[in-house]
């Protein structure tokens, strides 16, 4: 789906592996516990979205608005989050990553802010 809009959505626990959502609006959705694997979410906007405990490994987030996203729990090993927009160190924290997890220039994988 290609600039789906799915603002509010409820879709706890939904499994959504290997879903395109390019460029969809996905505000204040419930996305607890939804498995995103592979998933393609490029240029998605996810403000203040609960993503607590998703899976999201090897998903697609290049560009993606994660402000005030809640991301607790989450797993994103292996995935591409390189120039999204608002997501925070706090955020970061909160959720598993590995080595193969692609942050922003401005998030360094230790947790550390990335020099200016």
């Amino acid at each position: 789906m290609i600039k789906a809009t799915l603002k509010m959505a409820n879709m706890i626990d939904a499994t959504l592996e290997g879903a395109t959502l390019i460029d969809a609006t996905l505000t204040r959705a419930n996305l607890t516990g939804v498995t995103l694997t592979q998933a393609n979410l490029v240029t998605a906007t996810l403000t203040r979205a609960d993503l607590t405990g998703a899976t999201l490994t090897k998903a697609y987030l290049a560009l993606a608005t994660l402000t005030e996203a809640d991301l607790t729990g989450a797993t994103l090993t292996g995935a591409d989050l390189s120039g999204t927009e608002g997501l925070t160190l706090e955020q970061v924290r909160s959720v598993s990553t590995d080595q193969t997890t692609e942050l922003p220039v401005t998030v360094h994988q230790s947790g550390e802010a990335a020099a200016k």
